[in-house]
């Protein structure tokens, strides 16, 4: 029989184009993911929502597709959203007559997706959260609902043991993986600066950040560099690229007279590039991280100089491949990264380090074994398993 997976990322289409935004991190995930676990024979159908009108699908790979949904109205609740999505979801799975061995949900409103379907499915449910419920950022009924769905899973996986820890103490009883995520190192990978730089159009290695929305982090971090310029205490040559988000009040030409370029939000292979020609990468979160950048810049042997938030924490080693300081200090984070712009030296052998580090923990090829491993012990329960009706 045909190993088929149904995976929802009902936020994050695999396939789009750009990896940037606060979906960014999961986009790439999932999309590495499944590219990657097809070399372990699986057929996967990825569900995403976007669609106009009738269902889409494109494919991802040989034995992969996504399928994209209805999008939602832009003043809609998510949360109404997922009954919707659940029986468009179940119409199409029945007219396609798609037998699953498993489902695999992404982050909350997957989940929410999941746990509508399962009953009708009946198959077992692996559920990636990628986020902690956080009082700060969610409502307690959102917070609630990600609880439940921790409870109601059959397996839980995370990427760090951190996540974990914080996954027992809500649902003590939930069975927890962990999986470490995966880079593509056919994508991310050191670069000869030269070419690079003359190619995207500067004369020297910058500084750069990857934002995945902006948060306090990110505005510290600008707040300190102006004020660093202003008083004269940056290198001439000093300049702060900014993926992930354009300048704020669509004002571009002030930033750029104090040394910042916000470059939008760029598809990962343009990513790779500015990784490649940033002589160090700044990660200010002051919220919990996948981490997906940190490993990419390490990838691309740039080091990494973050705040040691969740995820973060667990990819960057001190002294090693970057530095970790406190999440509300920007200004020692960024003490930190123009040392390092000073000092070549010591910036190469942070950047080899990372490289190392990824290759023996964090490709994208690990990630899908591990995750092959977990869907081959799942579907080996019987009791679990059935076919849709």
């Amino acid at each position: 029989m045909e190993r088929r997976l149904l995976h929802l990322s009902m936020l994050a289409d695999p396939l789009s184009p750009f990896s940037g935004g606060i979906v960014g991190g999961r986009q790439v995930l999932v999309r590495e993911a499944v590219r990657a676990v097809q070399a372990e024979g699986y057929g996967i159908d990825v569900m995403t929502a976007g669609g106009d009108g009738a269902v889409e699908r494109s494919a991802l790979g040989h034995l992969a597709r996504v399928v994209r949904l209805r999008a939602v109205a832009s003043d809609a609740a998510l949360a109404d959203a997922a009954p919707a999505w659940g029986r468009e979801a179940l119409e199409w799975i029945r007219s396609q007559r798609r037998h699953y061995q498993l489902m695999h949900s992404h982050h909350w409103m997957s989940g929410a997706v999941a746990s509508h379907l399962r009953g009708a499915l009946g198959v077992p449910w692996v559920h990636s959260p990628w986020a902690m419920p956080d009082p700060a950022l969610e409502d307690a009924a959102t917070a609630d609902a990600m609880v439940s769905q921790l409870r109601a899973a059959d397996w839980v996986v995370v990427p760090y043991p951190a996540f974990a820890d914080r996954i027992l103490e809500l649902a003590p009883d939930a069975r927890v993986r962990v999986i470490s995520p995966g880079v593509d190192v056919s994508t991310f990978f050191q670069r000869e600066p030269g070419p690079v730089l003359k190619a995207l159009g500067q004369k020297h290695r910058g500084l750069l950040t990857v934002v995945g929305h902006a948060d306090d982090g990110v505005r510290a971090l600008l707040t300190d560099w102006t004020e660093r310029h202003r008083a004269g205490g940056l290198p001439a040559d000093a300049v702060l690229l900014v993926a992930g988000m354009h300048a704020p009040n669509d004002d571009g030409e002030a930033w750029q007279q104090q040394g910042v370029r916000f470059l939008g939000t760029l598809n990962h292979r343009n990513l790779a590039r500015y990784y490649a020609a940033a002589a160090v990468t700044i990660l200010p979160a002051r919220h919990a991280s996948l981490g997906m950048a940190a490993l990419e810049s390490m990838a691309s042997g740039t080091p990494v100089v973050a705040t040691a938030v969740p995820g973060q924490a667990s990819v960057v080693v001190p002294g090693e491949t970057g530095w970790l300081g406190p999440a509300e200090d920007t200004h020692a984070l960024l003490d930190a990264a123009l040392t390092l712009h000073r000092d070549a030296t010591s910036a190469r052998t942070l950047g080899a380090a990372g490289i190392a580090h990824v290759a023996q923990y964090y490709t994208r090829e690990q990630m899908a074994r591990a995750l092959a491993e977990l869907y081959q012990e799942v579907a080996a329960v019987p009791t679990l398993t059935s076919t849709p009706s």
